[in-house]
């Protein structure tokens, strides 16, 4: 009788555990991200806008303060250009933008919720296209970080089907003159 208790108590704990780490696990965010598609670039050019970054979310959770989403574009972005929108409108003061180097971050300054189909879209990063040189893509890597006391219960997953190319550097344009004699 005595084993008999010991395992019920076991077995109503690790139940008991198993309801507390479901509940947390739902907090999760999943994002699908996606591009617009590589859009033609000049490779001359020094500024040039790349395509749209999408992320939608494909489960209800919430982002918490602290955590940030980074694009890495594998060339220098400009001027921290471009824009990011909340479901095609502002982010409504929840999230700020930053860029250093070739990687524009998302910061989220404080919580905010999503449901499935909620999107942030990252749209017209100028990128520096004459350092990748003719016939090479701009490829994008994005990640996510949480802050570490929120990594069990508010992850932020990413599900990224292919490679995420928003531009493809053209070669320069052949100048024609005509001889008007």
């Amino acid at each position: 009788m005595r084993d008999l208790k010991r395992l019920l108590v076991a077995l109503v704990t690790v139940v008991g555990l198993g309801l507390v780490g479901a509940t947390a696990a739902s907090a999760q965010v999943q994002f699908i991200a996606s591009s617009s598609g590589a859009r033609p670039i000049r490779v001359e050019g020094m500024t040039e806008a790349t395509g749209t970054i999408v992320l939608a979310a494909n489960t209800a959770g919430v982002i918490v303060s602290g955590s940030t989403i980074a694009c890495d574009y594998g060339t220098a972005v400009l001027d921290c250009s471009g824009a990011v929108a909340f479901n095609g409108g502002n982010t409504s003061g929840f999230l700020t933008k930053s860029c250093s180097g070739n990687v524009v971050t998302l910061s989220f300054i404080s919580n905010q919720a999503f449901v499935p189909g909620d999107s942030l879209t990252v749209s017209g990063v100028r990128v520096n296209a004459n350092a990748l040189g003719t016939g090479n893509n701009v490829n994008v890597a994005v990640t996510a970080s949480v802050p570490a006391a929120n990594q069990v219960t508010n992850p932020i997953t990413l599900i990224v089907f292919t490679t995420l190319t928003v531009a493809t550097v053209q070669a320069k344009a052949i100048t024609v003159k005509f001889n008007t004699e």
